[in-house]
């Protein structure tokens, strides 16, 4: 199905290079729909540059514009927050791609990068797929793999997959138009993961070794972004925001530390200093 009309979705680096990779593609109409406000607004100036409409809708009114259309529509999300409804999804007319700043089906849903970090996978990724009701399932199109390397911090992930989608994009946006892909369907799917799940509730466990706490921090880590809130540890009866980290050769003596955090590896070689600041937090409690 070639469209008639294109709607595109999409925010920060994924959804500039994208729109600009598919405006430059195209002679069909595109219309940029959002229902996010962005802190330093760079779409919509951009919308006026590539001479786009731009509109600022609610979800309601995304969800109603789009069941109204009756022309061959193709609708291009990258890195969006909308869920598309099923009444959308469903419509004969509309054919619907979405960017994944994973490799499916592993690492659905949101933050991605943190829970691969978190969980010691060998590789993240970028996947462009159909969009079915339920969330990141759809037919396979295109994808890639991006290792992660054993200092990856989540925005390092999170930029490298951003990076890869943009190629990807770039190097089949033809077939994204045309319909000229064959997507397959995942074998299984992975797990959901949601905007409010945190790695280990957000808190660094002290019984954990030098390794596992490392990545847990790294996972957290999205500075000087705040996607995700300042990564917690429970010392005695209080609690301590960790405002930063650092990896290096042990030392035996060091001034103006004293509110630090020390993690020693194994062998004693190396240590993880964790920087902190009490936070005003009433501790867990069984009950």
């Amino acid at each position: 199905m070639k469209p008639k009309q294109i709607f595109f979705m999409g925010t920060g680096t994924v959804g500039r290079e994208c729109l600009k990779i598919l405006k430059n593609a195209t002679d069909v109409p595109i219309e940029y729909l959002t229902v996010e406000s962005e802190p330093i607004p760079t779409m919509e100036p951009l919308c006026r540059k590539l001479g786009i409409l731009c509109r600022n809708l609610s979800s309601i009114e995304v969800k109603n514009l789009l069941m109204q259309q009756e022309l061959e529509t193709l609708i291009i999300s990258a890195h969006n927050e909308y869920i598309f409804p099923k009444e959308v999804v469903k419509q004969h007319n509309v054919r619907l791609i979405n960017f994944h700043n994973a490799y499916l089906p592993n690492y659905r849903g949101r933050n991605a990068p943190t829970w691969e970090i978190y969980e010691g996978a060998a590789y993240g990724g970028a996947t462009w797929h159909e969009v079915e009701a339920s969330i990141d399932t759809g037919g396979i199109i295109v994808q890639e793999r991006v290792p992660i390397e054993n200092v990856e911090t989540a925005l390092s992930l999170l930029m490298k997959c951003a990076k890869a989608g943009i190629k990807l994009m770039r190097e089949n946006v033809g077939e994204f138009l045309g319909g000229d892909y064959l997507a397959r369907s995942a074998e299984k799917k992975g797990r959901l993961y949601l905007a409010k799940e945190l790695p280990n509730g957000g808190y660094l466990d002290t019984t954990w070794d030098m390794e596992q706490a490392y990545r847990f921090l790294r996972s957290m880590d999205y500075s000087p972004m705040n996607i995700l809130p300042l990564p917690r540890v429970r010392l005695g009866d209080k609690v301590y925001g960790i405002e930063g980290y650092n990896l290096q050769k042990r030392q035996m003596f060091r001034k103006g530390e004293r509110d630090s955090l020390k993690i020693q590896a194994w062998d004693g070689s190396l240590e993880l200093v964790c920087n902190l600041r009490e936070i005003k937090e009433i501790p867990l409690t069984d009950e």
